[in-house]
């Protein structure tokens, strides 16, 4: 969502600010990417905790339901 939004609607009268579902999830995915890549950068390219979170991203993002045990 642009933080120009709320401004624009101070200047509406009758103007909402609504955030859909996929905002909000493209917003938080994002934010862990950013996390998760500034904590690789502290481990050098050959460490196992670097690897495990370059390889593994995708199964951090899932759900609990989706996970099965080995």
């Amino acid at each position: 969502m642009n933080y120009t939004y709320p401004q624009l609607v101070s200047v509406l009268p009758n103007a909402l600010v609504v955030t859909d579902r996929f905002r909000i999830v493209s917003t938080a995915t994002k934010a862990f990417n950013a996390t998760r890549v500034r904590i690789m950068k502290r481990y050098g390219t050959t460490t196992p905790k670097y690897k495990s979170l370059k390889r593994y991203w995708k199964l951090l993002l899932k759900p609990n339901e989706h996970l099965r045990l080995l």
